[in-house]
């Protein structure tokens, strides 16, 4: 799913839980919303690390392109594919965010809302695509990272 997909259900889905738990406020929907975008930002920090190249524009094309051949592979071939390690994308980042909304502020609640609905809109569009990227855990994503290929340019 792309940032501005992300964005669109972020924002619509913080709105209906306004309207459910009004004393979010403003800030929860803000922080939601930009949370359901700005957990990609390890996709950033994997591109810089895997083509040493800071632009965000070259970034993003070079995930687009990526996307389009892995998608362009039969279904039972996509499941042999390693996509890259996303260190916000996993239970162990979830549980950190759940320990600072306890012991530091209410406000990192907001930021694992939005994480948990990007991470639960990703693994539907895992499905949808017949991949797997193993999102759902740092450990876990870098065992499988050692028994799958990694995707060529």
């Amino acid at each position: 799913m792309y940032p501005k997909q992300h964005f669109f259900i972020g924002l619509a889905f913080s709105l209906l839980l306004f309207l459910v738990l009004p004393s979010i406020g403003l800030l929860g929907i803000i922080t939601i919303t930009l949370s359901s975008v700005l957990i990609d930002a390890d996709h950033y920090l994997y591109y810089i690390y895997k083509k040493k190249d800071p632009s965000l524009k070259n970034s993003y094309y070079w995930f687009r392109e990526n996307i389009k051949k892995v998608l362009a592979l039969p279904e039972k071939q996509r499941l042999k594919f390693y996509h890259g390690l996303y260190i916000f994308h996993g239970l162990e980042i979830l549980l950190m965010l759940l320990i600072l909304s306890i012991f530091v502020s209410k406000h990192f609640l907001f930021i694992l809302t939005g994480f948990n609905l990007h991470l639960f809109l990703d693994l539907l569009t895992d499905y949808k695509n017949y991949t797997k990227s193993y999102k759902y855990s740092i450990f876990v994503n870098l065992v499988y990272s050692k028994k799958l290929k990694h995707f060529k340019e």
